[in-house]
């Protein structure tokens, strides 16, 4: 009886295990085709739990805590997964930063040497770590000097490396020593914006490196000022009420930079248009004497000048008549300085007396042209009656002109008729030889070579005269 009994329970068993066995298997099928039915299934094996993160690794937000070998299978494809994993191993820490160093944010309390492994991808995620160390500061901003923005109270060392390596990065640091400040303007002169009231040593070191930073500096000395021009000329643009001396060592070299200046001397005027004549443009309210300057090397330029007086005016005129047309109401006198070297010039004088008229159509008839409303004594002279025989034998040419051009396109259209008439009596002449030939091919065969030759010699004999024709006519 006892035997019996054995055997039952070792049978019940069995076919218990072959039970279990079986939806086990079930199960594996289940999550390697949907890996999220695992999240159905109650205390799946690592077995079943691997076969679902391998086939999809989001599968072990499902899973209540995993083996470390399921975190690795899931971490190993995206680092970020450690998100769901609760008290991770400082190896599968390292496994997922390691994998995308951005899961360090999912961390919590990561030691330093996870924190380092992510910090050595990329500085900034500093920002997800709580009170780093000195050493994983620094760490950040070597490899990403902007990090020092996510540093709350950075020691000095660290501020110091994040300005070394980017002297604009003291915009984020509260407490600058003066270490700092003259390392951050050692990089990058500009970086003294961000310093309030900057030593002398500091503003130096600063224009040393870069002369435009001279543009954040109230009330730079004249050393200064010129150790930033000596740099760059054009820095002087920077500079407010710059010294005239400093005005000066900027002119003499490019006379255009009296742009940048307010109210120069006319000191600074005269040696701005000496080195550039071009200089009077900027000039606002030019002394006479430098308006002269200019003018007398290049009379076109009166045109940059307001009210210029009449002797800057015949200064001008007489260096270039043309400059004529820049001169709102010249006077007489100007005008006739212009008109004497070119008649034609009297296009840009509004109203012109009767004494210009006349001294413009003398120096050249073609003058009369742009005088309107000519006075009654410039049309009673021999200038005015020339001009006007002129005008009348030019329209006259200009009408026989395009009289021939017309008969020239009528002779040309006639010859092209008469061609193609002549073409079309040659294709008929063919037409009917060819006949002719059919004809005689079909009654005489013993003559017909004859009579083709003698009609192909024909129709040779009208093609000569054609081309003949064409030729004589």
């Amino acid at each position: 009886m006892r035997l019996k009994q054995s055997k039952n329970i070792m049978i019940f068993s069995l076919l218990l295990g072959l039970m279990l066995t079986g939806c086990a298997f079930t199960d594996l099928i289940a999550v390697q085709q949907n890996p999220e039915k695992i999240k159905d299934i109650k205390n799946p094996s690592e077995e079943i739990q691997l076969a679902a993160v391998k086939a999809q690794p989001k599968s072990i937000q499902y899973i209540k805590n995993p083996s470390e070998e399921v975190q690795l299978a899931a971490i190993q494809q995206d680092g970020s997964l450690i998100q769901y994993i609760n008290e991770p191993s400082k190896k599968v820490q390292l496994t997922a930063v390691e994998k995308d160093a951005n899961a360090i944010q999912y961390i919590k309390n990561p030691s330093e040497e996870v924190q380092l492994a992510a910090i050595q991808q990329d500085g900034s995620l500093i920002q997800y770590i709580n009170e780093p160390s000195k050493k994983v500061q620094l760490t950040a901003v070597r490899q990403y000097p902007e990090a020092i923005q996510y540093i709350k109270n950075p020691t000095k060392e660290v501020q110091l490396e994040a300005v070394k390596q980017n002297g604009n990065m003291i915009y984020y640091i509260k407490n600058l020593t003066k270490k700092a400040q003259l390392a951050a303007v050692q990089e990058d002169g500009n970086a003294i914006q961000y310093i309030d009231n900057p030593s002398k040593k500091i503003q130096m070191a600063a224009v040393q490196q870069d002369g435009n930073a001279i543009a954040y500096i109230e009330n730079p000395s004249k050393i200064l000022q010129l150790k930033a021009i000596t740099q760059a000329i054009d820095n002087i643009q920077y500079i407010k009420n710059p010294s005239e001396e400093v005005q000066l060592a900027a002119i003499q070299q490019d006379g255009s930079l009296i742009q940048y200046i307010n109210e120069p001397s006319k000191k600074v005027q005269m040696v701005a248009v000496r080195q550039d004549i071009n200089a009077i443009k900027y000039i606002k309210n030019p002394s006479e004497e430098v308006q002269l300057a200019a003018i007398q090397q290049d009379g076109s330029l009166i045109q940059y000048i307001n009210e210029p007086s009449k002797k800057v005016q015949m200064v001008a005129v007489e260096k270039d008549a043309n400059a004529i047309q820049y001169i709102k109401n010249p006077s007489e006198e100007v005008q006739l300085a212009a008109i004497q070297q070119d008649g034609s010039l009297i296009q840009y004088i509004n109203e012109p007396s009767k004494k210009v008229q006349l001294t413009a159509v003398r120096q050249d008839i073609n003058a009369i042209k742009y005088i309107k409303n000519p006075s009654a004594a410039l049309v009673g002279t021999s200038f005015y009656r020339n001009y006007q025989d002129k005008l009348y034998k030019e329209k006259m040419l200009e009408l026989q002109r395009q009289q021939f051009q017309t008969q020239q396109e009528q002779q040309e259209q006639y010859r092209g008729e008469q061609e193609q008439y002549r073409q079309q009596q040659l294709a008929i002449e063919k037409q009917k030889l060819e006949q002719q030939k059919r004809q005689a091919d079909a009654t005489d065969e013993g003559n017909s070579q004859r009579k083709w030759d003698s009609l192909n010699k024909s129709i040779q004999n009208t093609n000569n005269q054609i081309i003949l024709q064409n030729h004589l006519y």
